[in-house]
């Protein structure tokens, strides 16, 4: 179980938050028959009022905010979205006090490909998209500093099929031996995200990833990950199983985890709640 700690922490962050909160957020029975996602909740089994409440805010279909509360206010977390056209061009990001945290721009080539991400907070980021021929898109932050040097960070590279990332490989610090190969596969039902207009170009880069485990089209089924760490390697095999609605939308997902001595399919505390309109 300590093996994955790391990547569980990831995907359901605020999980664990608000765990010595006397009163967690109140979970509002909303219907959970429906298409567009309106509210997702986290739980860990193992502190009942750790709960984590998203809200999700549109314009018609457009996604134009999202909160995020743990029942603690100091913890609030709001996201600002601007479009262009029918393209995510900002992300904004404020904490409880309504200060900005971080802003993130994205910019397009003329077929809508996403080339460009720049990423303001305490040290600014730049990220250019690059692809090939072979459908492989590659990721890779850099910054420039005051004697116009240009200084290159980690490195991501995304292979597509049917539009969803199938295969991802992340290098730390642009160094190959620290890194990570992730393979992904999906269930053939709907993603709560597969109607937002521009979020299929953003969803794998989102400044905030960590609260959104989404495909395109589809929803995250298996997760399997060979991490190299200073020349020593580790595998991780998430799982996440679904309950889903008459509408094909995931209802619950309870995240799992293979035991590599094992291989049993192993539940843990970690599972998600969507709530629609």
């Amino acid at each position: 179980m300590k093996r994955i700690r790391l990547l569980i922490g990831v995907v359901f962050l605020f999980a664990s938050c608000g765990d010595d909160q006397e009163n967690a957020f109140p979970v509002e029975s909303i219907n959970q028959n429906g298409t567009r996602l309106v509210r997702l909740v986290s739980h860990n089994d193992d502190y009942p009022n750790a709960i984590y409440t998203m809200r999700y805010y549109y314009l018609g279909n457009m996604l134009y905010k999202f909160t995020g509360n743990d029942g603690n206010s100091s913890n609030d977390l709001t996201l600002i979205y601007t479009y262009s056209g029918n393209r995510i061009a900002k992300i904004e990001s404020f904490n409880y006090n309504n200060s900005k945290m971080r802003e993130t721009l994205f910019t397009y080539n003329g077929a809508g490909d996403l080339i460009h991400e720049t990423r303001y907070e305490l040290a600014d980021t730049e990220f250019s998209y690059t692809w090939n021929s072979s459908n492989i898109l590659t990721r890779q932050a850099y910054f420039v500093d005051d004697d116009n040097q240009t200084h290159y960070g980690n490195k991501q590279r995304f292979a597509f099929n049917n539009n969803e990332v199938v295969n991802k490989w992340s290098e730390v610090d642009n160094i190959a031996r620290d890194s990570v190969h992730e393979t992904i596969t999906y269930d053939a039902h709907n993603s709560p995200m597969k109607n937002v207009p521009g979020y299929d170009k953003v969803v794998y880069f989102h400044p905030w990833r960590e609260f959104f485990y989404f495909g395109n089209q589809q929803n995250v089924l298996t997760s399997s990950s060979v991490i190299y760490y200073n020349g020593n390697q580790s595998i991780q095999n998430m799982v996440f199983a679904y309950t889903y609605n008459s509408f094909g939308y995931p209802m619950s997902c309870r995240l799992q985890f293979v035991s590599n001595d094992t291989g049993e399919i192993v539940d843990t505390p970690y599972r998600m709640e969507y709530y629609y309109e």
